[in-house]
């Protein structure tokens, strides 16, 4: 769930960018996110910046597919066009995992042959998306469920209070 968790903080990040921002904004934002993944970042994906948002932005799209068979059916699309054969790989605070990008991949390639992967490996477990976007008015933050009680509708919850209690004051009626 790791690299799905990532990908949506990847999201997160261009989402607070400023509609104008330029390709250092954006690469300073991807890069804080692989930091804080522990990724080893080389920052060579800066030279591919705008293919790597542009990626970012599919997934941004993609998380906001609830619909199960509808996630599955893109999902399976994704992985036709980004993937190659899975094939184990160790990598130092990753342990082994699945890797799902071609070997020569550049870095959009394996965002998005990655994160594909890693959203189909949820969807099968879970037999849901548990994926999506802030229901809270004002607020369109992506978030990962953690697959707790019911689905989560809030990225966080002081959106779910700050929606219970706008509810509780709105008047009957």
């Amino acid at each position: 769930m790791a690299a799905a968790e990532r990908a949506i903080d990847l999201v997160g990040a261009l989402d607070t960018l400023p509609p104008d921002a330029d390709h250092h904004q954006m690469a300073q934002a991807v890069a804080a996110v692989l930091e804080r993944w522990d990724d080893q970042v080389d920052h060579r994906f800066a030279d591919q910046i705008d293919d790597v948002a542009s990626v970012i932005r599919e997934i941004g799209r993609f998380i906001e597919i609830t619909d199960t068979a509808e996630a599955a059916a893109t999902l399976n699309g994704w992985l036709a066009t980004a993937a190659t054969a899975p094939r184990l790989v160790h990598e130092p605070g990753w342990g082994w995992h699945l890797h799902a990008d071609p070997v020569d991949a550049d870095w959009a390639a394996w965002l998005s042959a990655s994160s594909a992967l890693a959203f189909a490996v949820v969807l099968a477990d879970h037999a849901r998306p548990l994926w999506g976007r802030c229901a809270a008015p004002g607020c369109r933050r992506p978030f990962l469920d953690r697959g707790r009680r019911s689905p989560q509708q809030f990225c966080s919850p002081t959106c779910a209070t700050r929606e219970r209690v706008r509810r509780h004051r709105e008047p009957a009626g």
